[in-house]
């Protein structure tokens, strides 16, 4: 990451929504698979790793898919407030984006990014089984051939209220962290 970058957090914070969006359309940048943080109904912490399938910095919103059947959406309806986390070795760069989950199912935000999926995507929608449910027999998870899997299919906006960055660098790490309050963000510098 150039130093100058390092400097701005006017750069910085755009350089982290840059990160984030450029996982969507590359799946080999580290952004496109980040590890989502929830909290499990046992009160743990639950993290999986995601894909991120749409971002908007101007909405402040990260939308990625589940299943409506899954502990992670039942740990969303629960208790909202997530976290989504990036990190990306060959720049050095750890991003933190935190916010609350609104679950989208059988709905237009769900049906718009049902109809922007893949074929070989909505297919993981189809099995008959819940994510995680017990099986005898790993041959058992099928998928159901007489149904698309939309009924199982949900869109996830987690709304972002703020953004942590942790940039490392052989001439001194830098953190920075920014909140949003009305549609303002205001950023400041952390000790790394």
């Amino acid at each position: 990451m150039p130093s100058e970058c390092c400097e701005d957090l006017d750069l910085l914070f755009d350089k982290a929504w840059k990160t984030i969006e450029d996982g969507v359309a590359d799946r080999h940048m580290p952004a496109h698979t980040p590890t989502l943080a929830t909290t499990g109904n046992d009160g743990l912490p639950k993290l999986r790793t995601i894909v991120v399938r749409h971002v908007s910095k101007s909405e402040l919103v990260i939308r990625f898919h589940t299943d409506i059947r899954s502990s992670k959406a039942a740990e969303l309806r629960r208790q909202s407030g997530c976290c989504i986390h990036v990190y990306d070795k060959a720049a050095g760069l750890q991003l933190r984006f935190d916010g609350y989950a609104e679950l989208h199912h059988e709905s237009t935000v769900a049906k718009s990014a049902w109809d922007g999926s893949s074929p070989m995507s909505r297919k993981c929608y189809g099995q008959l089984q819940a994510p995680g449910a017990k099986l005898a027999d790993p041959n058992l998870a099928r998928l159901d051939g007489s149904s698309e899997g939309f009924q199982n299919f949900c869109a996830v906006l987690v709304n972002v209220t703020a953004v942590d960055l942790y940039a490392l660098s052989h001439t001194g790490h830098r953190r920075a962290h920014w909140t949003v309050n009305n549609g303002t963000w205001t950023g400041h510098w952390l000790a790394p």
